[in-house]
Parts: structure tokens; sequence; C-alpha cells
């Protein structure tokens, strides 16, 4: 009897052992739904606060600079006219050579000031032309602020008021770590589709596509800004997207055009930003990987023996 009780037990307990198990295995694909979950939101939230904050920025530097860049622009205009004025229309008197030179001399510094305000009369005579809007729209401000969050800095569109310069340095501070990291993650994230598993071999091909994906897109972008760009050549157009995907960004060549451009333009520098970074840790990971190799392979007493020899 005492033995019946016994086996009855022991199979009570691998019934409810069994259906306990199968419990968890219905639960795990919740979990695993759930882990993913996590896993997309903290990519989403990345994301959404990167673009939350370049846009927020751009709506705070147009309502700085918008009309600080018009009263700038209206006072070398008021300039320009009295230059024009008192060189060519007014005839009260004849002046000699030096004074002309002279004449000459200020309107060539009024013109650095200007540019070094970054005021630059492209398209126009000379500020002779009064300026109605502003170049500080929405876009062109959310095309600064990206650049200045992924620290390219073209240069061609500057903050020039007080208020704007301070705002530019505090807005830089907090943002350009913000924006590596989501770059940084969204890199480990396109690591992670391409099963670059960090144990492997450095050496393939996998690994040495990401570098080929790079220079492709690098090709087909500089193929598209020659044919955008009319002013550009192909040489032009490589350059420029090196630059820009490198973060140098001399700001001798820089996109401008419509809202669909520049939108374009800077969806181009992030995806280009992106594959930089996982090219850049896949070199590490094999330069790295090199060395280990030398290094295991170097026979540090042989060597000591020789020296001493």
């Amino acid at each position: 009897v005492h033995f019946g009780r016994t086996s009855a037990r022991r199979r009570n307990a691998m019934i409810l052992e069994n259906n306990s198990g199968d419990g968890d295995d219905e639960d795990r694909p919740k979990e695993g739904f759930l882990a993913n979950l996590r896993l997309a939101l903290f990519h989403l939230v990345l994301i959404f606060a990167t673009v939350a904050y370049i846009i927020a920025g751009a709506y705070l530097f147009t309502k700085i600079e918008h009309q600080a860049e018009l009263d700038r622009y209206q006072s070398y205009h008021s300039i320009y006219k009295n230059f024009v004025h008192n060189l060519i229309y007014d005839s009260s008197g004849n002046r000699s050579v030096s004074e002309v030179e002279n004449m000459i001399d200020a309107f060539t510094s009024i013109n650095f000031r200007a540019f070094k305000d970054g005021l630059k009369p492209t398209g126009r005579i000379y500020f002779l032309v009064p300026q109605e809007t502003s170049r500080w729209s929405m876009i062109s401000a959310i095309f600064f602020t990206t650049t200045v969050l992924t620290s390219i800095g073209y240069g061609n569109l500057i903050p020039i008021s007080t208020g704007g310069k301070i705002f530019c340095v505090g807005y830089a501070i907090f943002g350009i770590p913000l924006t590596l990291v989501t770059i940084a993650d969204l890199a480990k994230f396109v690591a992670d589709m391409l099963i670059m598993d960090p144990t492997e071999d450095p050496k393939t091909g996998r690994q040495l596509l990401v570098l080929v994906f790079l220079l492709g897109y690098m090709t087909i972008s500089a193929c598209v800004y020659t044919i955008l760009e009319p002013m550009w050549s192909f040489l032009d157009s490589f350059y420029f997207c090196l630059v820009s995907l490198l973060t140098v960004g001399f700001g001798d060549l820089y996109p401008s055009g419509t809202v669909e451009y520049m939108l374009c333009s800077i969806v181009f520098i992030f995806i280009g930003l992106i594959l930089t970074t996982l090219a850049v840790d896949v070199s590490g990971s094999v330069g790295i990987a090199k060395m280990h190799s030398i290094g295991r392979g170097f026979d540090a007493m042989k060597m000591l023996n020789a020296l001493r020899s």
C-alpha cells in the first residue's frame, strides 16, 4: 500500500511538472515578443528624440536669427546706398585719386566685414537690392541643425546674433552626444541585421561587404548630386559626399535648392553616417584582430635573448 501511494505521488508530481513545462513553453514566445518590443521601443525613442531635437532647434534658430539677419542686412544696404551715392551721383565737387581710392578701400572692407558676419550677397548686386526674406527658413534651419549635431558644419548658414551664438553653443553641447548615440545605435542595429557576430573571423566577406556598401552609396549619391547640381562635376560631387560622411565639412560645396531636395540631403547624411560608423567599426575590428594575431605569433623571450646576445 505504501509503495502504491508513493508511485501515485510520483505520477502526480510528474504531471504537475509537465503541465508547468507546457506553461513555460507557452510563455516563451510572449517573453521573446516583449523583449523585441522593448528593444524596438528603445531604438524608436532615440530616433524620435533626435528628430524632435533637430526640429525644435531649427524652430528656435529661425525665431532668433530671422529678424537679426534682416536687420543686419538692412544696415549694410544703407551703407552701400550711401557709398554709391557719394561715389557716382554726388557731383558737388571733383575728387582726387587718393580720395576715390580711400572710398574704394572702405567699400572693400565693408564687403569683408559683411562676409565675416555671414552675409553673402550671392545673386544680388552687393547689397544694393533690399532683402525682404531671410535665409533662415524652416528647411534651411533644419539643415543647419543637422550639420551642427552631426559636427559637419558647412558654414554656409551661421548665427550672427549674440543670442543665436550662445544658443548654438548650448544646443551643440547637448545635441551632439544625443546624435552620436543615435547613429551608433542604428549602426549596431544594422550590424545585428547583417548577423555580424564579433566572434567571427574578421576576414569574412560579410564584414568587408560593408565597405563596398559605403563606397557604392557614395558613388551613387555622387551621381545623383552631379545631376541635381549643374555646377558640380562628378569629382566635385564625390568630394562633397566624402567630406560630408567623414564629417569634415569644409563648406566650399554644399547643397541648396527646394524643400524636397534639402530633406533628401538630410536623409543622405544620416544614412551615410550610419554606414560610415559601421565601416569604421568593422575596419577597427579587423585591425585589432590582426594586431592580436601578430602578437600571439611574436615570441618576446626569443627577441629578448637575441638582443642580449
